[in-house]
């Protein structure tokens, strides 16, 4: 049968306008995501929290986001973008409000959940509106520009956010955030459209709610860049969104600031190399050749991060910075996961992708925070518990092996060559 799309070829300044808008929210809610990181020691006094607690209460955000993955792809594929994206930045506002304002463990966790909630909504949404408002070519691209405008959000998640934390403390710079994302929902509501002008192109029978994500789940490919993905994104949330201020001051013996100042540089190289390689990846009409460059080079990386040994400023922020660089290079996932499945499940399909990327992150910050406790040796600093070096080794160490994992499992990625399976237009 047929199904009524766009005509991308020339989008308009609306288009633009929306999609910048989705990639605010993008980078709005990065920030939240990341925000414990600089706030480790302020919220394991808060709360009175071991390590593997400290875990718990950030990975109550990853639960929610992997969770409302996939119900957010069939959301948008079904009811369209404006509503759904408002409520969820109203979420991440409340979120962010009521982690503010608690003074228990479970108030603060029902905060990152919400924040979790309302952020599930966010990359798929502006993958969205690029893929049914902008041109088809240059989807690798845009998701590369989505992303470097979310790791704006990230390092400002760090050493920025640590210094204004410095100054008013971290409740009201949450409170001050929060009103940020109740302006931001009404920017949205007033902008974002559902629907373009249509045409008619070939597509599959849609024959109700769930029969998109079922015809999502049965294509193997959609399985294995979803692994793949998420093996590859798991250091990402798992060190540099929680225990990578903490490790490396320590590991260098300097200040949470300083230390935050460095471990940020993973967001900037993230931020350019994720529309370097997507633009790569577009210019030579190939999906693997980015994810080999970025898989190996994130693995020597991560490698020498951890185990290697201690490095002047300027080195660390250059370590750093290259393997946010590198680390980008599995973006071209999204991609693949486009040009496999029809253009009315894309959303679905993204949300599948995502949702595997998330469950990363998920599992690592507990598990770090767990095997921290467990080889923990019984010391105190100024009322929290302390973990040596040694300690972050041995609790880090699941990071390369999910990265070398991933090498793996990128051997069965299909080569899409650039090419739509379902873009065929019906004249």
């Amino acid at each position: 049968m047929t199904r009524i799309v766009n005509d991308r070829s020339q989008p308009g300044l609306l288009a633009w306008l929306m999609w910048a808008l989705g990639a605010l929210f993008y980078c709005y809610e990065f920030f939240l995501q990341v925000s414990p990181n600089v706030m480790v020691k302020d919220l394991m006094l808060a709360y009175n929290l071991s390590a593997a607690e400290m875990g718990y209460l950030s990975t109550s955000y990853y639960v929610a986001y992997a969770a409302m993955q996939l119900p957010v792809g069939m959301l948008l594929d079904r009811f369209g973008t404006r509503k759904p994206l408002t409520i969820a930045v109203l979420l991440c506002a409340v979120g962010a409000l009521i982690f503010a304002y608690s003074h228990v463990f479970l108030l603060a966790a029902i905060g990152r959940f919400l924040i979790g909630l309302g952020s599930a909504f966010a990359a798929v949404s502006c993958m969205q509106i690029a893929a049914c408002w902008l041109p088809l070519n240059r989807f690798a691209l845009m998701t590369g520009l989505l992303l470097t405008i979310g790791m704006i959000g990230a390092w400002n998640g760090q050493a920025p956010l640590r210094i204004l934390i410095n100054a008013i403390g971290w409740r009201e710079t949450l409170i001050l955030f929060g009103f940020i994302g109740c302006a931001l929902a009404a920017l949205v509501l007033m902008v974002i459209r559902d629907k373009p002008r249509t045409h008619h192109v070939k597509t599959i029978q849609n024959k109700g709610f769930f029969s998109g994500l079922y015809h999502v789940i049965r294509i193997p490919q959609n399985w294995v860049v979803a692994v793949y993905g998420g093996l590859m994104f798991l250091s990402i949330p798992g060190f540099a969104g929680l225990w990578s201020v903490s490790f490396f001051s320590q590991s260098h013996s300097i200040d949470a600031t300083h230390a935050a100042f460095i471990v940020s540089m993973i967001f900037i190289g993230f931020a350019i190399g994720a529309p370097l390689l997507g633009w790569f990846s577009d210019r030579i009409e190939r999906r693997k050749p980015p994810m080999y460059i970025g898989t190996i080079g994130s693995l020597i990386t991560m490698c020498a991060i951890i185990y290697g040994p201690p490095l002047s400023a300027t080195m660390a922020s250059l370590l750093f910075f290259s393997f946010g660089f590198f680390c980008s290079g599995f973006l071209p996932v999204f991609s693949v996961a486009r040009e496999v499945n029809p253009p009315e499940t894309s959303a679905t399909a993204l949300g599948f992708i995502n949702t595997l990327n998330t469950a990363g992150g998920m599992i690592a910050q507990p598990v770090i925070g767990y095997l921290l406790d467990i080889n923990w040796h019984g010391q105190m600093q100024a009322g929290i518990r302390f973990y040596d070096t040694p300690t972050y080794h041995t609790a880090l160490v699941i990071l390369p092996i999910a990265i070398a994992l991933s090498l793996i499992v990128l051997f069965f990625v299909r080569e899409t060559h650039c090419k739509d399976e379902y873009s065929e237009v019906i004249q």
